[in-house]
């Protein structure tokens, strides 16, 4: 079953069924990078979180993959309305090794299985974002709308 939730960049919540009767509700938080200093050194970064909410049996087995659409390539783009362009990623660790994408690429999703452990299981899931540092773009409002897909 895929599940399609609104856009990373603005929160959403999906609720969908899973196989055998199990319910999960998928949760997004929005992700803002803040104000860009072009002469900075270093990195923007900043996080944001998905949380997925399963509901069921005790014992239950649970899997699904969490894809965030969007790209195929190892860059993302914010953009501007005057068409600036300042790129970034969204990565699934803190050390910003492995990006997040839809698993085409270099792009791999993240999978997760388990056994509800309860009626209820949560389980959140952190997106670590980061624009490099000294881009040299104009002033201005720079956004990208980013789908997440939770496949179970």
């Amino acid at each position: 079953m895929k599940c399609f939730s609104r856009h990373l960049l603005a929160a959403g919540l999906l609720v969908c069924s899973l196989h055998a009767g199990a319910a999960c509700s998928v949760e997004i938080a929005a992700l803002s990078f803040g104000s860009y200093d072009t002469l900075t050194p270093a990195p923007n970064t900043s996080t944001s979180t998905v949380t997925v909410v399963c509901s069921g049996t005790a014992g239950q087995a649970v899997s699904y993959v969490i894809a965030l659409e969007g790209t195929t390539t190892p860059t993302r783009s914010l953009r501007s309305p005057a068409g600036g362009v300042l790129n970034y990623n969204l990565y699934q660790d803190v050390n910003y090794t492995t990006v997040w994408g839809n698993g085409q690429g270099n792009t791999p999703a993240f999978p997760d299985a388990y056994t509800l452990s309860a009626a209820s299981n949560t389980r959140s899931y952190t997106v670590y974002g980061r624009i490099p540092a000294r881009q040299n773009v104009a002033a201005g409002l720079y956004t990208d709308a980013v789908n997440v897909t939770v496949n179970f």
